[in-house]
């Protein structure tokens, strides 16, 4: 038998943790630096399913392009991506092909750490 127990029903804060500044507004400026809206393809200049990206540090971007089976690098600037890994709509398990990558990491020595989901590998590549 429990002497004395008690239950303790917790409720939510009566004033904001934390606050906004009233006038905010979002800032809808922006830039499309890959892809096309509302266009899948396979071109240099189209994407599908991009999933995960990644800046090196002299701001050249790399996509993750999972249906289409590649890693695409967009040097700063340009909105023409180079496939550098993968071969564009070829899933496959070698070592020259990708299957669904989700993520990408890119070291300083331009080493590429990529998620390979589908094979269930993480593969490391130099270029």
């Amino acid at each position: 038998m429990l002497a004395n127990a008690t239950t303790t029903t917790a409720s939510p804060p009566t004033t904001p943790q934390t606050s906004l500044c009233t006038t905010a507004q979002w800032n809808s400026t922006f830039s499309i630096l890959a892809g096309v809206t509302s266009t899948a393809g396979s071109s240099p200049t189209l994407l599908y399913y991009p999933y995960n990206i990644y800046f090196d540090g002299y701001n050249n971007l790399y996509v993750a392009d999972t249906s289409n089976h590649r890693i695409q690098y967009y040097p700063q600037g340009t909105s023409i991506g180079i496939t550098v890994a993968g071969i564009t709509g070829s899933p496959g398990s070698t070592y020259s092909q990708l299957y669904n990558p989700y993520a990408i990491y890119v070291d300083s020595n331009r080493a590429m750490f990529i998620l390979d989901t589908t094979n269930y590998r993480v593969l490391k590549w130099q270029f």
